[in-house]
This record gives structure tokens, C-alpha cells and sequence, in this order.
């Protein structure tokens, strides 16, 4: 077989190439994702991210309800004689809201006080006696002692008397009516329910990450939902001092002021709980985008967007908090998201920062 010699053409091509693949392999130093090649620029809306002092505003529900609230139970057993308030009835502190056939007591006080005359003559008697040493100090002390318990049963028997006349230790109004005049009833059977309604609260679980930061007096915004869609101011009146250890939850209780009409126990109501404003780091809701490998956004290098993985915290109004991911300073695509995939050329039509 006859070799051919290499031309001096031939062998200066070879060099180059030796010399081009020595060289680049030689190059460790990362190169720039390029954009893809042949993909038309897409215009977008770009912002800057920073950090700004935001209060974030938290809505948690509750359901109104009367602070003073009370079941009316009967002291003495006996016959319902008078009911006369029924559910929804106004009535005014001390009024009588039902009474108790109060017969046989009344017949026990007149014994009791036939008895408690007697027992004072016999005391007095008794003295002068003692005075005169026709009696002893031990008779004298017996007459005595009949004398306080005649009047210590009257004073029992009475007050037994008043226990058949249920009185309002309020003014309110009436909730529920469970007994009907002529009816039997033991003693401590629950008659009425009575709520004072000027002094409704709401309930509310709030997390324990979030009762740190409040305190009694604080203003919040109330919404009724059966009273339409306008909001009631009202404020923190009370905190309970204890944590729920299962769901991590305490009690804080809101008070409307003043009461808005048509407000009644158990509306359901939404209360919006503003933060203390603090340092956050924030993007608009535009700019973040989600799918199964997570959120992210889309990042602006040299005019080529890059996918950025984020972490996110607390939305607040428009806006969505950054916990990993960004740093003050990046540039991320707010709108024209339409065909962009992560190495996309991009135009920036509009950049403005996070405070636009």
C-alpha cells in the first residue's frame, strides 16, 4: 500500500484543532447559561426586589355571644304559679320572672313566729325570775337559746320564701323558657336562660404565634356576615392567659363598640387582626409562579430569565413574602409570562420596584 505524504495544509489543520481541544479542556471556569438559540425575545414587566416594613392582616371567624349570660334555676321545689316573659322579652334587673306557690312556707312562717313569741315571753320571764333568784344562770341561758333558734328558724323560712320568687339579676332579655306555669318541678331545675345583648362578644382562636404580638385595646376591624359586607370597629377587651397544648391555639375575645343594629348572639362573625409592621422581604403576587416541583419565579440575568426555586412566608394585601431564594437587589418578571421557559431572551418593557 503506498502512504501518502501529509500536505503542510493538512497538517496545520490538525494542529488547530489539537490546539483548540487542548485549550478548552484546559478551561474550567463556568460559562453563563446561554438563551436559547433562535427563540425571539419576549417582552416582559420586570420589578426589583427589596425590603420593606409591612403589618401583615389576619381575618380569623368567631361567633358572637353574650358575655352575661345565665340559666335561672329554682332554690325551693313546688308548683310553677307565674311564668309571664317568654323567649325574646325584654326584661329589667331585679323583676320577678317567676313564682313558686309559696302556700305551705307561708303557713311554716306563721307556726315559726308563734313559736318565736312565745319563746321571747319565756325569756323575759325568765329574767325577771333570775333577777329575783327564783332562777338559775343555767335556766336563764336555756330560755336564751330557745329564743335564738324560734328567730333563726323564721329568718331560715323566709329567706325560703323569697328563693319561690326567681328575680332577674340583670337587664336582658329572655333566651329560652323550659317550664310552663302549673308545672311540678324539683328544686334546681333550669327555668329560664337570661343574656344581657349590650354585652356581646366574639370568641377567637388565635395561634400562639400570633397572641404574642397582641394586647388588650387593640383596634380591630368586625364583619357580620348577616349584616352585609360594611365593617364594625371593636377591640381586644380580654386574653386568656392559657395555650391549648393539642392545637397550639389561645382564646382572645373582641368587643364591638358600639354595637351596630341587628347585631344578636350567634352571627358569625370575620375579624380582621392587623400585625405590628416589620422588616419583610416581599414580591408581588403576580410575579410568583407555581407548579409540582414548587414556587418559584422567573429571574432576569443579562437579559435571559432564569427559574429561582423560593421559599415563601405570610401573603399580605398584594404581596407574598420571600423567606429563601432572593435577595434584595434581583430583578424577577412580573408580567408577560406567556410562552417564557427558564433560559428565555427577554425585552424588559416596564421595571419598577416592589414600592410601585
Amino acid at each position: 500500500m503506498i502512504k501518502r505524504p501529509i500536505s503542510g495544509q493538512s497538517l496545520a489543520l490538525w494542529l488547530c484543532l489539537f490546539a483548540a481541544f487542548v485549550l478548552g479542556g484546559c478551561d474550567n471556569s463556568p460559562s453563563p447559561a446561554p438563551s436559547r438559540p433562535g427563540l425571539k425575545p419576549r417582552p416582559v414587566d420586570i420589578v426589583t426586589v427589596t425590603t420593606r416594613k409591612l403589618g401583615i392582616q389576619q381575618t380569623l371567624t368567631g361567633t358572637l355571644s353574650a358575655e352575661r349570660h345565665v340559666r335561672l334555676h329554682n332554690q325551693e321545689a313546688g308548683q310553677i304559679e307565674r311564668l309571664p316573659f317568654y323567649e325574646g322579652d325584654s326584661v329589667m334587673q331585679g323583676e320577678i320572672l317567676a313564682t313558686l306557690d309559696d302556700r305551705l312556707l307561708e303557713a311554716e312562717i306563721a307556726q315559726a313566729q308563734a313559736r318565736l313569741r312565745q319563746a321571747r315571753v319565756d325569756q323575759h320571764r325568765t329574767d325577771r325570775l333570775s333577777k329575783s333568784n327564783l332562777a338559775s344562770e343555767d335556766e336563764l341561758a336555756q330560755a336564751q337559746t330557745e329564743l335564738d333558734v324560734a328567730d333563726s328558724e323564721v329568718q331560715l323560712l323566709k329567706t325560703r320564701l323569697e328563693y319561690t320568687r326567681l328575680k332577674a339579676p340583670f337587664t336582658g332579655i329572655v333566651t329560652h323558657r323550659l317550664v310552663e306555669p302549673g308545672d311540678a318541678v324539683p328544686a334546681y331545675t333550669h327555668l329560664l336562660s337570661l343574656a344581657d345583648l349590650s354585652s356581646l362578644i366574639i370568641e377567637l382562636k388565635v395561634p400562639e404565634s400570633l397572641l404574642a404580638q397582641l394586647s388588650t385595646g387593640a383596634g380591630v376591624d368586625v364583619r357580620i356576615d348577616a349584616l352585609g359586607s360594611s365593617r364594625y370597629p371593636g377591640s381586644l377587651s380580654r386574653i386568656h392567659p392559657t395555650i391549648d397544648p393539642e392545637t397550639r391555639q389561645g382564646i382572645v375575645e373582641v368587643r364591638l363598640n358600639p354595637l351596630p343594629p341587628g347585631v344578636r348572639p350567634g352571627q358569625f362573625a370575620r375579624v380582621y387582626l392587623t400585625r405590628q409592621p416589620s422588616p419583610r422581604r416581599v414580591i408581588p403576587l403576580s410575579a410568583l409562579q407555581q407548579d409540582k416541583q414548587g414556587k418559584y419565579v422567573y429571574r432576569i440575568d443579562q437579559q435571559v430569565v432564569h427559574r429561582q426555586s423560593i421559599r415563601t412566608g405570610a401573603i399580605i394585601d398584594r404581596w407574598i413574602e420571600v423567606l429563601q431564594g432572593l435577595k434584595d437587589g434581583d430583578k424577577v418578571v412580573s408580567r408577560g409570562f406567556l410562552g417564557l421557559s427558564d433560559g428565555s431572551p427577554v425585552t424588559i418593557q416596564d421595571s419598577g420596584s416592589i414600592h410601585d
